[in-house]
């Protein structure tokens, strides 16, 4: 099978990098690329990213994101150190593989509160302006009421510590963090201090329906989204004016290439068969 052994190295066989460099390099004046078309190494891809990423993350983006966390008790939640960049660095990762635009992360960040939100009760400024003051004085209540009780079980005993330590944190903060809320809505004592508890944890399973925290989960949402946005659009910059692209943009300008009418004749005339290997490793892109 001489001739068709002669025809093999025409074959556009290779992964899916190797034949997007091939394409763009034949087809450089149509995908707007240079002929000598070379790919960042992921090394400096990394990097670069990482620079345009701290350009974009102001200290006051930093403690505004630092101080929602809190407020949402990610710390106390996660097993791990929580780090709220991993959540952003993972954003932008799903952003370029599916070569989603600004605006589509826009109305993402939108659709993110909005779906979210749907599962809460409608935001109760009433129950939000006098939240504070009404818990100090159930907590208080509450603690007494345990105090004068007969019931000397330990489980009561650690309810009894922990109420002492949201008190003195009221007073020292005027607030409570999310989480420590949905501590008291779990809070648990021996059977005979169970009905002594019981407005506490119904006041305070009421948190879902303050208007702060709507604000909190919304305004965590955005800021992630913003800050994936912003570094997305410093990354696009610097490579744009260096001539530079990288793997995922590789992948992004073949996939317009291919949309190109005259390009798809001109393949659509040469390749006959396509087959595709590990389907299962393939992004959506």
């Amino acid at each position: 099978l001489f001739e068709q052994a002669a025809e093999l190295p025409n074959a556009l066989i290779g992964t899916v990098h190797s034949l997007g460099v091939k394409l763009l390099q034949r087809f450089a004046y149509e995908a707007g690329v240079s002929p000598d078309l070379q790919i960042m190494p992921d090394t400096d891809q990394q990097l670069i990213f990482n620079q345009s990423l701290a350009t974009v993350l102001t200290e006051e983006k930093v403690n505004h994101i630092g101080h929602l966390s809190r407020q949402l008790g990610f710390y106390q939640q996660s097993q791990s150190e929580f780090d709220w960049r991993r959540e952003v660095k993972t954003l932008i990762d799903i952003a370029r593989v599916n070569d989603f635009s600004a605006e589509v992360l826009e109305a993402s960040k939108k659709k993110s509160f909005e779906t979210l939100a749907a599962y809460l009760p409608e935001p109760d400024t009433e129950f939000g302006n006098q939240a504070a003051d009404k818990l100090k004085q159930i907590l208080q209540v509450t603690l007494e009421e345990l105090e004068a009780g007969a019931d000397d079980t330990k489980t009561t005993a650690d309810a009894k510590n922990e109420l002492k330590n949201t008190v003195r944190e009221l007073e020292y903060s005027s607030e409570l963090i999310w989480e420590k809320w949905v501590r008291l809505v779990k809070l648990k004592t021996g059977a005979r201090s169970r009905d002594a508890v019981q407005d506490l944890v119904d006041f305070a399973a009421r948190h879902e329906s303050h208007p702060q925290f709507h604000a909190d989960i919304r305004d965590y949402i955005y800021a992630i989204f913003d800050v994936a946005i912003d570094a997305i659009r410093e990354y696009e910059d610097y490579k744009r004016k260096r001539g530079l692209i990288d793997y995922t943009d590789m992948e992004v300008k073949v996939r317009h290439l291919l949309a190109i009418p005259s390009v798809k004749a001109v393949l659509a005339e040469e390749i006959e068969l396509l087959m595709v290997d590990e389907f299962q490793d393939t992004s959506p892109i």
